[in-house]
């Protein structure tokens, strides 16, 4: 495992500490980027909206609960395609990072969360120029070469 940070196989000895869930929500060949607040785990870093999946919630309920709680959008969990998961694995937690990708007709006020500082609509080729969250990087590639292969 050294110097890889994310997995399409589970890792020998992985032991998640928890279960997350991402949205990828794409308009236009721009996808929705999100900055953390300073003072949180990955701060001024950039990522997709994501959250931990609370006990006893499932899957699309939470990455419902975390879109909401994160950009204020309301979706349904029928416009959600679920692209699979993967293994994240960093120096103090491990977790499974479940990918799912949302694509609006219309695109909506973004309103942040206080978890958030800033948000932008990002050229998918230009991701490489932000300052992604750990292993970000890695789970965007393995992203479009599932969500390719779902189309």
């Amino acid at each position: 495992m050294k110097n890889k940070a994310v997995f399409e196989e589970k890792p020998k000895n992985f032991k998640p500490d928890l279960i997350s869930a991402a949205c990828h929500i794409i308009f236009k060949n721009k996808i929705l980027l999100l900055q953390k607040s300073k003072n949180r785990w990955g701060e001024n870093k950039w990522g997709v909206p994501c959250g931990r999946i609370e006990k006893e919630e499932n899957i699309f309920d939470a990455i419902k609960r975390e879109i909401k709680e994160e950009i204020h959008w309301d979706i349904s969990i029928k416009n959600l395609q679920y692209h699979n998961h993967v293994y994240i694995v960093h120096p103090d937690v491990q977790y499974i990072f479940h990918m799912f990708s949302f694509e609006p007709k219309n695109t909506q006020k973004v309103i942040i969360s206080d978890e958030h500082s800033d948000h932008e609509w990002a050229d998918i080729d230009k991701l490489d120029t932000f300052d992604l969250l750990p292993g970000q990087k890695e789970a965007f590639e393995i992203f479009f070469k599932k969500k390719s292969k779902d189309n």
